[in-house]
Parts: structure tokens; sequence; C-alpha cells
């Protein structure tokens, strides 16, 4: 009885997978479907997505190094989508860049540590970088518009932002 349900549950699941996967709600209100890739043979479609990280993994190692030269809230200001850009507080936004400078001008980053397709023409980047006076994660979500990419939100995590605790090493 507990399997027949759990099989009945497992495949109700996977439906609705496929549905949201295929038809992915923007944020008013419309839906886009997803990219249609099936024509591209298997290896075309590698190609394509890796070049396209390619260039997002760039553009990201390119505005971290250039926000945090100075980190001045303008600076990270500009390389925001203009929606979001519109909405985000000049005082949370000095406060952020405040916390971010502690880190320094950027270094390098290494290899991605993950790129992740979150919706059409949006991407979720995990890098380990390493700044001036320490490394950190980080972890920006990018948005294509007319074949740029900006910012969506970004997530800077670094044990230089908490001198008081300990690590465990």
């Amino acid at each position: 009885m507990y399997k027949k349900l759990f099989i009945t549950s497992l495949a109700v699941n996977v439906i609705l997978g496929i549905v949201v996967a295929i038809f992915i709600p923007r944020s008013k209100g419309e839906w886009a479907v997803v990219k249609d890739f099936r024509h591209l043979s298997s290896k075309e479609n590698q190609q394509q997505v890796a070049t396209e990280n390619m260039v997002v993994y760039e553009y990201c190692d390119h505005m971290l190094n250039d926000i945090s030269k100075d980190w001045e809230p303008t600076s990270l200001l500009r390389q925001f989508d203009s929606d979001i850009a519109a909405q985000i507080e000049n005082e949370k936004l000095e406060q952020t860049t405040q916390t971010y400078s502690a880190l320094g001008s950027f270094k390098e980053s290494r290899a991605p540590k993950g790129i992740l397709d979150i919706a059409p023409n949006q991407k979720r980047v995990m890098l380990n970088s390493i700044f001036e006076n320490g490394s950190a994660k980080v972890s920006i979500d990018v948005i294509k518009r007319n074949e740029e990419w900006f910012i969506r939100n970004i997530n800077i995590n670094s044990d230089i932002f908490h001198p008081d605790l300990e690590t465990n090493k």
C-alpha cells in the first residue's frame, strides 16, 4: 500500500516538475516557454551552454574587479539590472558596499564552483574568490537583457566580515 502511494506521489511530482520546467513564471505574471534546444545535437547543446557559461563567468570576474576598486555604491549599482536597481534602497546599498569593502580589491576567482540556469536568460554563478584582504564565497545571480549581462543579486560571504567568530581549522 505505502509503496503504491509512494510511486504515485513520485509520478505526480515528476509530471509537475516537467510542467514547471517547461513553463516558468516571470515576475509580472507572464509565462515564458523555456528555449527548446531539442533540434541541437547533444554536443552542440553542450558547446552552446559551455560558451554562454564562460561569458557569464568572465562578466562576473570583470564586474568584481570593477566594483572592488573603490567599493562605491554607484559602482555596484551600475552593474544591476535596471528593474532591480530602481528598487534598491540607498542606505542598504551603502551599508552593503561598506561591509564588502573590508575585502579590499578583487584579485582573482578560481574556476567557477558552479553556474546554474535558474530561469531563461538567468544564471547563478558561485565563485571562490581571492581579494586583497582574504578569500570569499561569492554568489551572483545574473540576467541577460539585450545581449548584455546584469546583476540581479550578489552575496559575498567571508570570515573577514565576522572577525569575532573563531574558525575551525
